[in-house]
């Protein structure tokens, strides 16, 4: 199973042991569906997250500099390419499990379309997440009893979840920040967000998003703030986003387009039932990924 223990989805005893236990023939759904996945999955990898890549690297390694709100565009880019590093591969994983007989839980779910940031965290890195659920948050006592403890809990939670991503001040300060928030949402006077239309709290919940990514990509907390308070400054200077390249802001559009249209179909599988079909989209998936060429190594694998 090294597909699936390297960086996830996270599986648990009760989930795996018992597939194990018995002789399992793939059938052609196990390779169809596996299929999917795993062209999928490196679709997401080499030819979107490897092309916004760079650009990324290059604004935070000091190339963008003082570009004002140019930082918000910059930091859509990561956001898109942390997502489709992630669940790209998980998909793989998944696929390859499929292609074992084996049926690992889904790992992300259109994050992106969360409207709400309890519902992002029940969509990203959901094995994770429910992990700390299990093992942290509701051992220390979860909702149950006084909201006190509920937010003592959760503030552990973000904040070894942060840790756990490296042993860095602003990897603590990303899971802190998500528990500030977090508890403003459940506990604070948030009635005006919920009235929001649907599509609004979408967009507010990803501006959120945005910031907080902020402190999980930089290098130090100096740069966090640096960088955030050129966000929320009123420069206007676009001039560094040269660095960005037509592929990055093709692999960003390709991205934004496909979950538009998981929304707009109420996140119903986006691959075609046509035999025809998918065969046609199959290759040209294929032909993307063997003209980007090899990609980089995956993101999850440095922590």
């Amino acid at each position: 199973m090294f597909p699936q223990l390297v960086a996830g989805p996270i599986v648990r005893a009760r989930q795996l042991l018992p597939q194990l236990e018995v002789t399992v023939k793939p059938d052609q759904t196990d390779f169809d569906a596996g299929l999917w996945l795993i062209a999928g999955g490196y679709f997401k990898k080499v030819v979107l997250a490897d092309n916004i890549a760079p650009a990324v690297n290059a604004s935070f390694s000091g190339g963008l500099g003082n570009a004002g709100l140019g930082w918000w565009l910059v930091m859509a880019l990561f956001s898109a390419q942390i997502y489709c590093d992630f669940s790209g591969y998980s998909d793989i994983a998944i696929g390859l499990s499929r292609w074992m007989g084996l049926r690992l839980p889904e790992n992300f779910r259109h994050p992106y379309l969360a409207s709400t940031l309890r519902d992002f965290w029940q969509r990203w890195h959901i094995t994770l997440s429910t992990w700390f659920r299990d093992y942290v948050y509701i051992p220390l006592g979860g909702s149950r009893g006084r909201a006190s403890r509920a937010v003592f809990a959760l503030f552990v939670t973000m904040l070894l979840s942060g840790l756990g991503h490296g042993a860095a001040w602003h990897f603590v300060f990303w899971g802190f920040v998500h528990a500030v928030l977090l508890v403003v949402e459940r506990w604070g006077s948030t009635r005006w967000a919920v009235s929001l239309p649907l599509g609004a709290r979408v967009v507010l919940v990803n501006t959120l998003i945005l910031a907080t990514w902020v402190f999980f990509r930089s290098s130090s907390m100096n740069q966090s703030f640096f960088i955030l308070g050129q966000m929320f400054s009123a420069r206007v200077d676009w001039a560094g986003l040269s660095l960005v390249s037509l592929n990055a802001w093709c692999a960003l559009g390709v991205l934004i387009a496909s979950e538009v249209l998981a929304f707009a179909r109420k996140e119903a599988p986006l691959h075609p039932t046509s035999r025809v079909a998918q065969f046609r989209l199959a290759a040209m998936i294929l032909a993307c990924i063997y003209l980007r060429g090899p990609g980089s190594a995956f993101i999850y694998f440095q922590f």
